[in-house]
């Protein structure tokens, strides 16, 4: 006679699954993390900003159909086993789950940047520790191949390569590829003013993108500069002087140190559609007018511009605020101490909020909301940024380890021209 047949493993005396909790617990988890992964999968295939963004999302949606495929897998290896290799497959889909939840929970940590995703991936990183234990010590999963070693080192590589992926382009393409956008300021020959008598300069502008990256351009300023024997600003002056203000060219003289500000504005007005794409060139022209009597020795023009990288972020329009009161013209807010730079409160400036948003749905995931906020101080003429996740934070100068921070992770930065310069003797002759 022949042995009589023997239960299988994970099988009772009429053919159920032994153990039916953990199958259960099991697929439930891969049918989770799979559609979570699969979700950021789709919205970054088609929405993320870079290449390489788009790449994690195809990738993820992999990955994604791994951890599908896996939750069936689960449901063979706990009751029939027709297919032997169902255990490792398992094993395989659950190690992937384990490294890409472990290496997002370690970036939110590491950032401290906590969102409500977190609890997502402490879940997701406790289930899959516990599969891996339960796969390894109780179903001892590596019994049911003839290679268990080979069928390790591909598991291995491809957990490898998945984390390697996410690894680049989260972090190292940051680094890897510089923006190159220089601004200009340019005198060009000055000439009469037949209409004052006096002396028009022309001033021209340029902002030119020499790199492979995308950048806005979320604010800029030019000033020109002399000496002038007169100070202060007429009040009579003030409603036509914040209205310049208002369309993005102050015109008027007053004392700045040993320089004399005769006009600043902002190349560009600041919105959503300023940017430069590689290898443009923009270029404005302003015209800078000189009374008839100069007593200035020199001219001087520069020109400042703060950048952030466009495949890196996605800035929707901005809100505009006002230090002054339209109806009355009376000065109702200050700036921040460390954006007026030791200047008195009083100073009137123009202030922009960017939202801000990432890049890719899976970066945006493991960081807080923010905002990108610019001023543009009308005297002591200067801009300043910062991004913050609150109002409450835009008080706080950034330190340096926090602008090596945005840097790196926005590509944001402030260029300067360096000066322009002309001789009064220049301004004289072309009368």
């Amino acid at each position: 006679m022949g042995e009589p047949d023997r239960v299988r493993p994970h099988e009772g005396a009429v053919g159920g699954v032994r153990d039916l909790p953990a199958a259960i617990v099991v697929a439930a988890g891969l049918v989770a993390a799979g559609g979570i992964l699969g979700w950021f999968g789709l919205k970054d295939v088609s929405g993320a900003l870079s290449f390489a963004g788009r790449m994690t999302g195809f990738f993820a949606l992999v990955a994604a159909l791994v951890m599908f495929l896996a939750a069936v897998a689960a449901c063979d290896h706990w009751r029939g086993r027709s297919f032997r290799a169902s255990g490792m497959f398992v094993l395989v889909a659950v190690l992937l789950v384990l490294v890409i939840n472990t290496g997002l929970l370690a970036i939110q940590i590491q950032e401290r940047e906590l969102t409500n995703w977190l609890f997502v991936w402490i879940a997701l990183t406790a289930w899959s520790g516990w599969a891996v234990w339960l796969l390894l010590r109780r179903e001892k999963v590596w019994k049911d191949i003839s290679a268990p070693r080979t069928f390790a080192v591909g598991a291995l590589v491809t957990t490898l390569l998945a984390f390697g992926n996410f690894a680049y382009s989260q972090v190292y393409l940051p680094y890897s590829t510089p923006m190159l956008v220089s601004v200009t300021a340019e005198f060009e020959n000055p000439v009469a003013d037949d209409a004052t008598g006096g002396t028009a300069v022309p001033l021209r502008l340029t902002l030119k993108n020499g790199g492979k990256v995308s950048a806005y351009v979320p604010q800029s300023l030019y000033v020109v500069q002399g000496q002038y024997e007169e100070t202060g600003q007429a009040a009579e002056t003030r409603k036509s002087w914040l209205y310049g203000a208002s369309n993005g060219v102050v015109r008027d003289d007053f004392q700045i140190k040993d320089a004399t500000v005769i006009e600043n504005g902002m190349i560009f007005y600041p919105g959503t559609d300023t940017w430069l794409d590689p290898g443009e060139t923009r270029t404005v022209d302003r015209v800078v007018r000189l009374p008839r009597d100069i007593k200035y020795r020199t001219l001087m023009a520069y020109a400042e511009a703060i950048l952030v990288r466009k495949d890196r972020v996605f800035l929707d329009a901005p809100d505009v605020q006002k230090s002054w009161d339209e109806a009355s013209l009376k000065h109702i807010s200050d700036a921040p101490e460390w954006v007026r730079g030791g200047a008195p409160s009083g100073v009137d400036f123009l202030k922009w909020t960017f939202p801000l948003r990432e890049g890719s749905h899976l970066a945006a995931a493991t960081r807080k909301q923010k905002h990108l906020t610019t001023w543009w101080m009308l005297r002591n003429p200067a801009i300043a940024v910062t991004v913050s996740p609150s109002r409450e934070g835009e008080n706080v100068r950034p330190t340096a380890e926090d602008m090596n921070t945005l840097l790196a992770r926005y590509g944001l930065e402030l260029i300067d021209s360096g000066s322009a310069e002309m001789p009064v003797e220049a301004l004289t002759k072309s009368r």
